[in-house]
């Protein structure tokens, strides 16, 4: 039976935030293993862009269940099916939350959205890439086929470096961000504006001596940093996996 058959939807809303953080995980290490096979000596140019792509596509998973979480979406088995077992949209999540941070009244506004189009349509087109260097291909144009690794070296380089570079950036500064909002809320543990939540014991820590010494107790336990009145900083709920 496929896991998406069970009987456990919609997703728990207490359960996005814990996906999301998992996906961004998954994200970096499949980003790190993409880099890894670039730099070998015998290249494996080839699996180095699907796993570059894949792991664009778990960072859009991870900001689509953020969002969810944030705007008290329901997650059931139609919506996962459709959104989040496709490649699209989770590629296009992975670009276009940038545009929420293009103020309304940014001078450069209509640049700064031509250059996220372009992005948007480069990061699609890479969908394509993603499949060709894993598959061979009947060319009927060439009529022979198509097989990456029998491509040159030096197209095969600069195809994988491009993509690495485009993955390296979305996942980088996106991860980048979960780090600073989540030093921000400790700092607001630390004055009362927030709180610690472990799941597995059901348990409320509201100050940051507790939360420290409940992981020392219990290192693989998983305590959620929680708003006390949740809402939205800069577009992205205060509700993070510590």
């Amino acid at each position: 039976m496929l896991m998406i058959d069970g009987d456990h939807w919609p997703i728990p809303k207490k359960k996005l935030i814990d996906g999301s953080n998992l996906s961004i995980k998954n994200a970096n290490k499949l980003l790190n293993l993409a880099n890894e096979l670039f730099k070998k000596e015998n290249h494996e140019y080839g699996i180095s862009i699907y796993l570059s792509v894949i792991a664009i596509e778990e960072l859009g998973k991870a900001i689509m269940l953020s969002e969810a979480s944030e705007n008290n979406e329901k997650i059931d088995k139609n919506i996962w099916f459709k959104k989040f077992e496709h490649h699209k949209p989770k590629i296009l999540a992975a670009v276009n939350h940038i545009r929420k941070f293009v103020e309304e009244d940014d001078p450069n506004r209509k640049e700064k959205l031509s250059a996220l189009d372009e992005l948007e349509k480069f990061s699609l087109d890479i969908i394509n890439d993603k499949l060709a260097t894993l598959y061979i291909d009947w060319n009927a144009d060439r009529s022979d086929w198509d097989f990456f690794d029998e491509k040159p070296n030096l197209k095969k380089n600069s195809k994988a470096r491009l993509i690495l570079k485009h993955a390296d950036w979305l996942i980088g500064n996106y991860s980048k961000s979960i780090s600073e909002r989540t030093s921000v809320i400790i700092e607001m543990i630390k004055v009362g504006l927030a709180h610690g939540h472990c799941s597995e014991c059901n348990l409320k820590l509201n100050d940051w001596d507790s939360i420290e010494q409940h992981r020392k107790d219990f290192p693989k336990h998983n305590i959620g940093l929680k708003e006390n009145n949740l809402k939205s900083y800069n577009h992205v709920s205060f509700e993070i996996l510590f």
